[in-house]
């Protein structure tokens, strides 16, 4: 009866991965666990001042929550990354808004060595981009770049 399911499933485990997407997922594989729950046990990777772009800029047009899992992406790499942003002093953040936040990626191992302190970032929603960042402290240390 489900016969044709089955195939279009089989058709799609078949297609190649675009490339993006295989980033992506090499990324997941080497952090182990791409779950909400993995990010929160996982200690804070640096402290970032974040700002969200308005509304009228193109940014959200609701607040985001506490442990909100936007794309991060480097200015060095086209590779983008799950990264946790956990509001210490604030529960949500609004359009407009800056905010000191302890931000989790996922991927460690792919951006070992890399970050910095005054590095500049931005984090998207799907293809949109959202806001701005800039690392304020690197808290594990095997993200930092120890040549800067």
């Amino acid at each position: 009866m489900f016969d044709w399911i089955n195939r279009i499933f089989k058709k799609e485990k078949e297609k190649p991965i675009s490339g993006f997407a295989k980033k992506y997922s090499e990324i997941l594989q080497t952090s182990g666990s791409n779950s909400n729950e993995s990010l929160e046990k996982k200690k804070p990777d640096f402290i970032a001042s974040l700002t969200y772009r308005t509304t009228e800029e193109g940014g959200r047009k609701t607040a985001a929550m506490s442990g909100y899992r936007p794309a991060i992406k480097f200015p060095f790499s086209e590779m983008l990354t799950s990264g946790g942003q956990y509001f210490p002093d604030v529960e949500k953040v609004y359009p407009g808004d800056t905010v000191k936040a302890e931000i989790r990626i996922l991927g460690v191992d792919y951006f070992k060595n890399q970050l910095y302190e005054n590095l500049e970032f931005e984090f998207y929603e799907g293809p949109t981009l959202i806001g701005t960042g800039i690392i304020l402290e690197i808290l594990n240390p095997m993200l930092q770049n120890s040549s800067r």
